[in-house]
């Protein structure tokens, strides 16, 4: 009876332990809600341990968890037999359950946010993975997406690198090509002066300041008409 006793125990503490890992790896971080949640199936003390153990670990759930919670709710039970005790024990307990929820809400919500600046980093890697796996990674897949986020990352450089460059060459060919049109214009307009007589240049000089002032008058109207609009 007594090993029927400790398997039960022990299936429910994983189950505790379970809800509320994925509970908050499903991205609901409402300490109450969860703490309710469990306060359904057994009591505050069993809750409030698994809620710790669940915002605590930085590894997926295994026996030893389980064994070392179920043993912290025993030794608990067994030192503080008074009620007055227990009350104040849960109180304490209840302040530290909350503080290790919201430090697992921070990391995660870091992780969300490096995965929305750059899905290719390491960071946002493993929150997309724990997001996925509704609990942590174990240090195994940390260790191979840690390799794989650096070649990934190295690859994006190079990618964003070679694009630069590409930018570059174009803005400068495109420099060269405007400076060898304008050249070439200011060319064409030196040779022809030299056919030209002194009125006949200050006729064009003339001609050249009207057009500007034209192309300007037109570019005002078309700035007024679209404020208008």
């Amino acid at each position: 009876m007594n090993f029927l006793k400790k398997y039960f125990e022990h299936k429910k503490m994983k189950s505790l332990i379970k809800q509320a890992t994925e509970t908050i790896y499903s991205e609901q971080f409402d300490f109450d809600t969860i703490l309710n949640k469990l306060l359904t199936q057994t009591d505050k003390l069993q809750a409030l341990i698994a809620i710790k153990f669940a915002a605590y670990n930085n590894e997926p759930m295994c026996k030893d968890d389980i064994k070392q919670a179920l043993e912290e709710i025993n030794s608990s039970k067994k030192d503080l037999k008074e009620d007055g005790e227990m009350k104040a024990f849960l109180k304490i307990l209840q302040e530290s359950a909350e503080v290790d929820w919201l430090e697992r809400t921070k990391t995660i919500l870091e992780g969300k946010l490096a995965f929305k600046q750059n899905k290719y980093s390491y960071d946002a890697s493993i929150y997309h993975l724990e997001s996925i796996k509704k609990g942590p990674a174990s240090q195994k897949e940390k260790a191979k997406w840690k390799a794989l986020s650096t070649e990934l990352e190295v690859a994006q450089k190079n990618y964003d690198d070679h694009l630069q460059k590409l930018k570059e060459v174009e803005e400068q060919e495109s420099t060269m090509a405007a400076q060898a049109a304008l050249d070439k214009m200011i060319a064409e307009r030196d040779e022809r002066r030299k056919h030209m007589t002194d009125e006949e240049i200050q006729n064009e000089i003339a001609q050249a300041k009207i057009d500007r002032e034209e192309i300007l008058r037109q570019l005002k109207e078309t700035v007024q008409k679209n404020k208008e609009g």
